[in-house]
This record gives structure tokens, C-alpha cells and sequence, in this order.
């Protein structure tokens, strides 16, 4: 009786491994195949998301006080859009999940003197909140 319920607990055991592999390799599949992303196209600004004069006048004051503590002058802004932009850390609770994304960057001259190309500041664009800021350079 004791040797057949030992067999019976090391098949159950079995079948639960086999069982949670399977769960595991079919959600991977599946995953693969219909990964989570924004809902909109990729070159289409959805409803409800700030425009990019908006963007452009949330960012730049970031971008002029850098330029003024490090003595730069702007040489060129550019004002881009991403609908996927992945929320790598989480913050909007979703790591794996992505999002409208508007990136302002500001260009310097002269990178080879201070190592610095540009100041860049990304902005959630369904929200407006700033997503990070910083200097953007070279090795």
C-alpha cells in the first residue's frame, strides 16, 4: 500500500512539472504573438494627447536652464513622437506595457569639447507628466 502511493505521488509530481512547463511555454507563445502594446497606431497621435507645441513648452524650460548653468547655445530642437514607447521601469504600472511618447531634444555645437551633444526631455504624451530628463553625449 506505502509503494503504491509513493508511485502515486510521483506521478502526480511528474504531471504537475509537465503541467506548469506547458502553462509556461504556451503563455510564452502567446505572449510572442500578441505582446501588450498602446492600442493606436504607430505614426498616429491619439485623441487626447497633448500636442507637440505642448510638449515643446513643457520641455523647454528644462532645457534652457541647462543650457544656461553649462554656458551652451542651442544650435538646433527637434520635437519627436513615439505611440511605442515602453514603460521599462514600471511607473505607470505596467513595465511591459507601451505608451505615447513625445521626446524634445536640443542640440550644442562643439560635442568634442565638452562630451555633450544635447539635453533631451521625454513626456508621456497622454498625460503631459515629464517620463526623464538629461544631457545626451559621447565617449
Amino acid at each position: 500500500m506505502f509503494k503504491v502511493m509513493l508511485g502515486r505521488r510521483k506521478l502526480f509530481s511528474i504531471l504537475m512539472v509537465i503541467s506548469a512547463e506547458c502553462i509556461i511555454i504556451a503563455l510564452s507563445i502567446y505572449l510572442f504573438f500578441n505582446p501588450p502594446v498602446y492600442t493606436h497606431q504607430p505614426d498616429t497621435i491619439p485623441e487626447g494627447c497633448i500636442s507637440s507645441e505642448q510638449a515643446y513648452s513643457i520641455a523647454m524650460p528644462y532645457i534652457e536652464e541647462y543650457a544656461q548653468e553649462t554656458n551652451r547655445v542651442i544650435s538646433r530642437i527637434d520635437v519627436s513622437f513615439s505611440n511605442n514607447y515602453p514603460d521599462g521601469i514600471g511607473l505607470r504600472g505596467e513595465p511591459f506595457l507601451c505608451y505615447p511618447m513625445w521626446e524634445v531634444s536640443a542640440y550644442f555645437p562643439n560635442p568634442e569639447e565638452y562630451g555633450v551633444v544635447g539635453y533631451s526631455v521625454f513626456i508621456w504624451a497622454d498625460t503631459g507628466q515629464l517620463y526623464h530628463k538629461g544631457a545626451q553625449g559621447i565617449m
